[in-house]
């Protein structure tokens, strides 16, 4: 079950449902980011790598590194 406080801590997040769909995320982003100049998805320039979130369980993507 999901608490409040979890779902803050992955407010504004996007979540996804494995990491399959996260890496492919992560890649057509990488891939067209000259096409998304001046729109939200070009902040997923800093992102570097999917990961497992232990408050939702589901997949998020970081710009830290490992």
């Amino acid at each position: 079950m999901v608490t409040s406080k979890q779902t803050e801590d992955c407010f504004g997040k996007v979540r996804f449902g494995t990491k399959q769909q996260a890496q492919w995320a992560f890649r057509h982003y990488k891939a067209n980011m000259h096409r998304n100049r001046g729109r939200v998805v070009d902040r997923m320039r800093k992102d570097q790598r999917p990961y497992k979130c232990p408050v939702c369980g589901g997949w998020h993507l970081t710009s830290r590194d490992r």
